[in-house]
């Protein structure tokens, strides 16, 4: 019985890891793709505006 619950409360852990992993990676993402929208409007401006 109580290997039962042990096995269960490591395959939920395991599951609760694996989607975080997957948040991370998608955080990273999204950050990626607003840093390059930022770089993007940047480099537009700084062609817009001579200095």
């Amino acid at each position: 019985m109580e290997s039962k619950l042990m096995s269960k409360v490591d395959y939920i852990n395991s599951k609760e890891k694996n989607c975080t992993k997957e948040l991370n990676s998608q955080n990273k993402k999204n950050t990626l793709s607003k840093f390059i929208d930022i770089t993007k409007e940047q480099s537009f401006w700084d062609k817009a505006v001579p200095s």
